[in-house]
């Protein structure tokens, strides 16, 4: 299965259910954490974001330790969007 990932803050608008949330990208990824197959390719947009206060200063580094937590055999890999250079993180086996 293939999961596409891009819950954010957008400027003062959360992307996520949970208002009071900072971080609704971790959310998502703790619920495929929990899935029994650990061999999902997962997909996360706005690579670019992460650091800056759209992501609530998020760093990149937090969200590859929690994929890295699902199966530490997961190969990184950066795409590129239609408008950004590596702005897609892909962790896939």
């Amino acid at each position: 299965m293939v999961f596409w990932l891009d819950a954010h803050q957008t400027g003062n608008i959360r992307t996520s259910f949970d208002q009071k949330n900072p971080f609704p990208i971790l959310d998502e990824i703790e619920i495929i954490k929990k899935h029994p197959i650990k061999t999902h390719t997962i997909l996360i947009d706005d690579r670019r974001s992460f650091g800056t206060p759209e992501w609530n200063y998020l760093k990149e580094q937090d969200v590859l330790d929690i994929l890295y937590s699902i199966n530490k055999n997961y190969k990184i890999e950066y795409l590129d969007s239609n408008f950004f250079k590596q702005d897609i993180i892909m962790a896939s086996v």
